[in-house]
Formats: structure tokens, sequence, C-alpha cells
């Protein structure tokens, strides 16, 4: 542009800008401030959202502590089926797995845990998840698929419950030797205070 350019053709080249450009300018600046607005609604709403299945989560607690069971199922459904994205809807998955392992309905227990498996991104609550599932592979009779599923597992962690499960998995083989090595694995891997129930297993084995 000519530096010497005057005042008229200025105008003249602003009004032709504008004509050109203004439209897009104006509507990238409709679009940004949509996005910040949807983004601070969007952002309050996931609060509330939290908020409210925390409190539901802490009230779920609550009547399984006080052994209120169907109060407790009530809620875990509630958070299954309303917050089914948080955390806690996974938790309450866990929470009426345990309770229909505990009442023999072992395809029930399982689904719950494939859910939380298949559902979750938190590696922490997948490796329970599969745990108990090994678990209640191994009350159900299939001894080998527990074993497959905690070969999933790589979390240094939760080895000491691993090679536990590990080892009731090889005692329901009927592997004795197997057993006893994952015994003693766990033994070595867990602390003292949760390692009574395995040394049991380990003083039963021949």
């Amino acid at each position: 542009m000519d530096v010497y350019i005057t005042e008229q053709e200025q105008i003249a080249l602003l009004k032709k800008w504008l004509k050109t450009y203004a439209p897009p300018v104006i509507l990238g600046i409709i679009i940004a401030l949509g996005i910040g607005l949807g983004w601070r609604y969007w952002r309050n709403a996931n609060i509330q959202t939290t908020q409210t299945a925390s409190v539901t989560y802490v009230n779920m607690i609550g009547a399984t502590l006080d052994h209120l069971d169907a109060e407790a199922a009530l809620m875990a459904n509630s958070l299954i089926k309303n917050y089914s994205k948080t955390p806690y809807a996974q938790f309450a998955s866990l929470l009426l797995a345990k309770q229909a392992a505990e009442n023999g309905a072992y395809d029930e227990a399982a689904n719950r845990l494939n859910w939380v498996i298949n559902t979750t991104h938190n590696a922490a609550i997948k490796h329970i998840a599969t745990i108990r599932l090994a678990k209640i592979n191994i009350a159900e009779g299939n001894p080998q698929a527990a074993l497959t599923l905690l070969d999933t597992l790589n979390d240094t962690a939760y080895t000491g419950i691993i090679d536990g499960v590990r080892g009731d998995a090889y005692l329901a083989l009927k592997q004795p030797e197997q057993a006893k090595a994952a015994y003693a694995a766990a033994e070595q891997a867990l602390p003292p205070t949760a390692s009574a129930l395995i040394q049991m297993k380990l003083a039963n084995l021949p």
C-alpha cells in the first residue's frame, strides 16, 4: 500500500474491506461468544451433575453401612441410570455386583462387572472390576477363565491381590504346586496386615 494514500482512498479501502470481510469476522465473533457461553453452561451443568451424583453415592454408602441393602440398591440403580458417565455409577455397579454375588446370582454379578470394565476409563476401577470378575469365574466353576482375565492385568499395585486370586484359581484346578507358588508370591507382595488369609491358605496346602 502506498504510504501517501489519501484519506478518501483509505475510507474507500475500509468500506471495501468491511463489505468483503466484516460478515465472516462478525460471524466468527458470534461463534466464539457462543462457544464461550456454551462451555460455561456445560461446565456449570457438569459440576451440578457431579455434585448430585456424589451426594447420592454418599447416601448409598451410608445405607450399605447400615445394612439397608434394598435402599442402597435403589440408589445404586439411580446412579447407573442417571449418571452413567460418572465414576459414581461405576462404583454403584461394583456394589450391585457384590450384592448379587453374595446372593449367588453370579450371572448378574458378572454382567455388572463387565459393564464397569467396558465403561470405565479409570485403570484402577478396571483392575478392581476385573479381579472381582475373576473371583466370580472361580465361584462359577471356571477357574481357567479367571486365570485368563488375571493375565490381562499389569499394575504392580495389585500384584498381591492378583496372585492371591490366581492361587485360588490354581487350587480350583487341582494344581496345588502352582497354587502354593501363587500364594507365596501374594504373601510377599501384600503387607502383613493383609496377608493373614493367604498364610492360612498356604498352611492348608500339602
